[in-house]
């Protein structure tokens, strides 16, 4: 069995992608709260997700550094909305509590630990309580 330690396997994907404070420009929402920059210095996050394989060792397949990634409790981000696996962090609660309130549209997928889709919220101009509440209810019950 592979040991992952989230502290390194973050900060190796700091030191790689590099952060930014722009929603727009992250792939990824850490358990800290850091947002990975994956702009490439342009204006919008320019980067596949699966990008993320290039700071973790023995991926298998194309898919398997996402999934392995988001399975550490980092969220991944696309441009209405996100895909997470664990409880929200306090930092991470505050990140989408600053940055989806009242979108025209908003969608959550929480997955399993393979990456499959176990439980979709969709939003129109809700507030960020509202998708925070909904988060939180989904893991108290799980």
């Amino acid at each position: 069995m592979i040991m992952f330690n989230i502290n390194k396997i973050n900060s190796d994907a700091v030191a790689y992608f590099g952060i930014t404070d722009s929603i727009n420009k992250a792939g990824y929402l850490l358990t800290d709260g850091t947002l990975l920059d994956f702009s490439c210095g342009q204006r919008d996050r320019v980067q596949d997700h699966r990008e993320i394989r290039n700071i973790l060792e023995d991926c298998d397949g194309y898919n398997d550094g996402l999934i392995r990634f988001v399975n550490l409790g980092n969220i991944r981000l696309q441009n209405n909305g996100f895909q997470l696996c664990k409880k929200l962090t306090t930092q991470q609660r505050r990140v989408i509590a600053n940055n989806y309130n009242r979108l025209d549209e908003c969608y959550i997928d929480i997955v399993d630990n393979k990456g499959n889709c176990i439980k979709s919220f969709s939003y129109e101009l809700a507030p960020s309580w509202k998708i925070l509440k909904d988060i939180d209810e989904y893991f108290e019950a799980a």
